[in-house]
């Protein structure tokens, strides 16, 4: 099983695995400006921006199954990050929950009567 460890410095970002990657997250890591370095055994990049959100996509690359922590809501495993690495992680049943608050709360439902009448209130009918 492919491992790595990461440091962020002012340097840069290094990434050491336990094993040659393979061809996959070798381009992963090309893409992101990554270099290999020989004498050392680490990836390298000078750019620190984008570093969180893209080591939580390449340990996602590698372990996909794994969760990324306890749900923040319910303490389940959860593996769902809305907006990026430093966002809270929530389970699949806490995701939905908060999707329909949000729809409910900026989409209400139009066959809805109170709905209907805020809306002929609201436009003098």
């Amino acid at each position: 099983m492919l491992t790595f460890s990461h440091s962020i410095h002012s340097r840069g970002v290094t990434l050491r695995f336990s094993a040659k990657p393979d061809e996959r997250i070798r381009g992963m890591l090309k893409a992101n400006g990554f270099r290999w370095e020989p004498r050392e055994g680490v990836w390298w990049r000078r750019r620190v921006d984008g570093a969180a959100d893209f080591i939580g996509a390449l340990d996602r690359a590698i372990n996909p199954d794994r969760p990324d922590g306890p749900c923040w809501k319910c303490g389940k495993p959860g593996t769902f990050r809305q907006y990026g690495a430093s966002t809270p992680i929530h389970c699949d049943a806490c995701h939905e929950e908060a999707q329909r608050a949000y729809r409910a709360q900026w989409h209400p439902d139009p066959t809805d009567l109170a709905y209907e009448d805020a809306c002929a209130r609201a436009c003098g009918l």
